[in-house]
């Protein structure tokens, strides 16, 4: 019992520790989540939960910070297991169906339309790859530029560059498991963008045409606002919606 107690408390601070992390893009301190957060323990507790978590590589902290901020362990922990599904406003779908209305009767292609949108609301850098030919079309990469994480220039220009020269198509292309993937950091396997997150949506418009659509951002990706989004666009780009 104490065992089961101790895990669901180390998850639950697991879980606020990245969700503050990925509003803010600043360290969290054990400070900041008893000023926050009404946990039912003392900071000795939750300083020894932090170290824990440290240890066992779901966090880290940076040296000039005695805040802590996720892994890519701790972000595919959080993705699979601890993440909250929500789905998306009435409102927010409704904005979406009339851009990609907009979109589709100037007969624009479906998958870049989606990618241009889907870039457009999140700020991240959209790709859309065709299944039976070798178009790869980008988006947003620009927007890239407002997250703290790549203010260093050489940074965002490898980034750019990896992009551009089609080095993410093969991840983006290769067999998926589920709709919509995940691929988080290191996993990318692509030292340029190590620093980054690529969400993956297989699509396949109303003739049956599939495709890849892809938004490529920080690894402190708003990953419970982007990944119902993407579903939403698969559903229209099907016309099931």
């Amino acid at each position: 019992m104490v065992a089961t107690d101790y895990d669901s408390r180390r998850k639950d601070i697991l879980r606020v520790v990245i969700e503050l992390y990925l509003e803010t893009a600043h360290p969290v301190s054990s400070e900041t989540l008893l000023e926050r957060y009404n946990f039912d323990c003392s900071s000795a507790t939750i300083r020894n939960v932090l170290k824990d978590l440290e240890n066992k590589g779901y966090l880290t902290h940076p040296h000039t910070s005695a805040g802590r901020v996720p892994t890519d362990r701790g972000y595919r922990f959080y993705v699979t297991e601890l993440m909250e599904r929500v789905e998306l406003s009435h409102e927010e779908k409704k904005t979406l169906k009339q851009f990609f209305m907009y979109h589709f009767d100037r007969r624009i292609d479906v998958f870049e339309s989606a990618s241009h949108i889907l870039s457009q609301f999140t700020h991240y850098a959209g790709i859309a790859s065709h299944r039976k030919s070798n178009d790869v079309y980008y988006c947003g990469l620009s927007f890239l530029l407002e997250q703290p994480e790549f203010r260093n220039l050489e940074e965002i220009r490898s980034i750019f560059r990896t992009v551009e020269e089609d080095r993410l198509i093969d991840l983006m292309r290769r067999e998926m498991d589920d709709a919509i993937e995940v691929v988080i950091g290191k996993e990318c396997n692509c030292a340029e963008v190590s620093n980054c997150s690529l969400v993956v949506c297989e699509c396949k418009d109303a003739h049956g045409e599939l495709a890849k659509i892809a938004l490529l951002g920080p690894r402190r990706m708003a990953y419970r606002r982007v990944i119902p989004m993407m579903s939403y666009m698969a559903d229209l780009i099907a016309g099931e919606i």
